[in-house]
C-alpha cells in the first residue's frame, strides 16, 4: 500500500483504522478523508487523511486534509433536523402527531394548482419516518424542481426550499401517507419550515439553539451559493466522478460552466434534509448528546426510545434494521446510524456502536455505494478490535 499523507495525532491501539481508511481511499480513488472516534464522551482519534482537492499534474500540490477541514454532510444532516424536531417536542412546541401543512397554512400551490386531498392529514411523525408520501421513489423533486418551482412562481432561478414545497403540494401524493416508507429529501426541507414557524427563527439559527450549541458544537454551517468561491475558509473541495461532465449553473448570473459538483444544486434549497457543513470531530460531539454514555445529553430517555422504535410500515414488520425517527436502526448491532452523498462528491457517515463508541467518517469524493459499505465494515471491524483505549481525551486541542 502506496504511503498516504495524514493529519492527526497517530495511535497504534488504532493503527487498523488508519490502514482500513487508508486502503479504500486509494481503491476507489478518493483524494480526501476525516475520521474521528469517541469513547464515552472522549474524543480518541482524529486524522485527516489525502488532500483537499484531486492532484493534477504540473499544479502545485493541495493541501493535506487536516483533523478539523469542513466537509458537505450531505444526508447525515437529517438527524440533526430530527434531534431538533425531537427537543421541539420535549418542550411542548411540537407534536409527533401535529399535521404539518395546518402548521404551515400559509404555504399555497402554484395558480390553477391543487393540493391532494391527503395533503393535510400529513403529520410530524410521517416526515420524520419517510412515510409521507411526498416523494416517489423515481424523481426528487429537492433537486428535480430548481427552475421549473422558481419559473411557476415566476421567481428568479433557482427555487428556494419554499418554492419547491409550494411547487410540489401542487401534485399529488406518491402514496397515501403513512402507509409506506420512500426516503424523501422534501421531508425533511418540510420539516426545516416546521421548526422555523414553531420557533420563529431561521432554520440554522433554531438548530444552532436546540442542538448543536448545547452539544458543544461550534464550527458547523450551511451551505449557501454552490459554487467554489462559496467555500468555507477551511472547507475541502469536491471531486465529481468521472462519468459527470461540467454543467451550466443553476445560477442565472453565473455564466461560467461548472464541476457537476458545484453546478448542478443550489446549497441553500437544501439546508434541513442536507445543507449542513461540519468535520468528523463535531459529528461525534453530536453523537455523543443524543443517547451517549456521559456528557450532556439532549434527549430524555423516554424520547431517545421513541427515536428509535420501529415504525409501523409493511416494509419494518418483524425487521431488525428499519428507519426509525431519523435514524437508521440495527438492533443486531445495537447501533444508530446515518449517512449522506452529494452528487457523488460527497460521502459521510455517522454511528454509534455498542459500548459507548461513535465515529463520523467524511470525504470529498464518493464513486460507488460499495465504497461506503467497504468502509462501513471495515471501519467497525477496526473499531471492535481495540482492546485498550486511550485514556487521552482530544477534544480540548480539537479546535484551531
Amino acid at each position: 500500500m502506496e504511503a498516504m499523507p495524514t493529519t492527526g495525532e497517530a495511535n497504534p491501539d488504532l493503527s487498523l483504522l488508519d490502514h482500513c481508511i487508508i486502503k479504500v481511499m486509494q481503491k476507489w480513488s478518493v483524494p480526501g478523508g476525516q475520521c474521528a472516534v469517541a469513547k464515552d464522551g472522549r474524543l480518541v482519534y482524529a486524522r485527516g487523511f489525502g488532500t483537499v482537492d484531486q492532484i493534477t499534474a504540473g499544479a502545485p500540490p493541495p493541501p493535506i486534509v487536516s483533523p478539523t477541514a469542513q466537509f458537505r454532510i450531505a444526508s447525515s444532516s437529517k438527524p440533526i433536523t430530527a434531534v431538533a424536531v425531537l427537543r421541539l417536542i420535549e418542550r411542548g412546541q411540537l407534536g409527533l402527531e401535529d399535521r404539518a401543512f395546518e402548521i404551515l397554512d400559509d404555504l399555497t400551490p402554484p395558480a390553477g394548482a391543487s393540493p391532494d386531498p391527503h395533503l393535510y392529514s400529513i403529520t410530524v411523525r410521517q416526515l420524520l419516518e419517510h412515510s409521507s408520501g411526498l416523494h416517489s421513489a423515481a424523481i426528487d423533486p429537492q433537486f428535480d424542481s430548481l427552475r421549473r418551482a422558481a419559473d411557476a412562481f415566476h421567481h428568479p432561478r433557482p427555487a428556494t426550499h419554499v418554492d419547491i414545497i409550494r411547487y410540489r403540494i401542487g401534485q399529488p401524493l406518491a402514496f397515501t401517507p403513512g402507509t409506506e416508507y420512500v426516503y424523501s429529501n422534501l421531508g425533511y426541507n418540510v420539516l426545516g419550515r416546521v421548526i422555523e414557524h414553531r420557533t420563529k427563527l431561521s432554520y440554522g439559527d433554531a438548530v444552532r439553539q436546540l442542538v448543536l450549541q448545547p452539544a458543544g458544537v461550534k464550527r458547523m454551517s450551511l451551505m449557501t451559493r454552490s459554487s467554489p468561491q462559496a467555500r468555507l475558509p477551511d472547507e475541502v473541495f469536491y471531486v465529481d466522478g468521472s462519468g459527470w461532465p461540467p454543467c451550466w449553473p443553476v445560477y442565472e448570473d453565473d455564466l461560467v460552466m461548472r464541476p457537476f459538483s458545484y453546478g448542478s444544486f443550489d446549497g441553500s434549497a437544501i439546508d434541513a434534509h442536507g445543507g449542513w457543513i461540519a468535520n468528523a470531530i463535531d459529528l461525534t460531539r453530536f453523537l455523543n448528546a443524543v443517547g451517549g454514555s456521559t456528557g450532556t445529553q439532549l434527549l430524555a430517555p423516554s424520547t431517545i426510545a421513541t427515536m428509535q422504535a420501529r415504525p409501523d410500515l409493511p416494509q419494518w414488520q418483524g425487521k431488525d434494521q428499519f428507519y426509525a425517527l431519523g435514524w437508521n436502526v440495527d438492533r443486531n448491532r445495537a447501533e444508530i446510524s446515518h449517512s449522506g452523498s452529494l452528487v457523488q462528491s460527497t460521502y459521510s457517515t455517522i454511528v454509534r456502536l455498542v459500548g459507548g463508541v461513535t465515529f463520523a467518517m467524511v470525504f470529498n469524493h464518493f464513486p460507488s455505494t460499495d465504497m461506503a459499505i467497504e468502509l462501513h465494515d471495515c471501519a467497525t471491524a477496526a473499531i471492535g478490535a481495540v482492546k485498550v483505549w486511550p485514556g487521552k481525551d482530544l477534544y480540548s486541542s480539537a479546535d484551531p
